[in-house]
């Protein structure tokens, strides 16, 4: 089966701005819909997604990831990957 590992660098530890989790969204690379794809807790910055997460094969998305502080959603922090096919 396919799989992604999606990976990203925080701008600053997590304790700096409280970031309790990360929210990850996702969305079709020919849409502009972005939908809630998984919440986490916890400071890694490393998951791994296979078909049993709802993935299609052969189709192209765009990830984008955002901290969550005990408060808020960090909007302004979601950071988008570059479109990718699934495979």
């Amino acid at each position: 089966p396919g799989s992604i590992r999606l990976q990203w660098n925080a701008s600053a530890p997590p304790q700096t701005y409280g970031i309790a989790g990360y929210r990850i969204e996702i969305k079709l690379a020919s849409s502009g819909t972005w939908e809630l794809f998984r919440e986490t807790t916890g400071p890694s910055y490393i998951y791994e997604f296979t078909e049993a997460d709802g993935l299609v094969l052969g189709t192209r998305y765009v990830f984008r990831v955002a901290g969550i502080t005990t408060s808020c959603l960090s909007q302004s922090g979601f950071k988008e990957s570059d479109p990718f096919t699934f495979t």
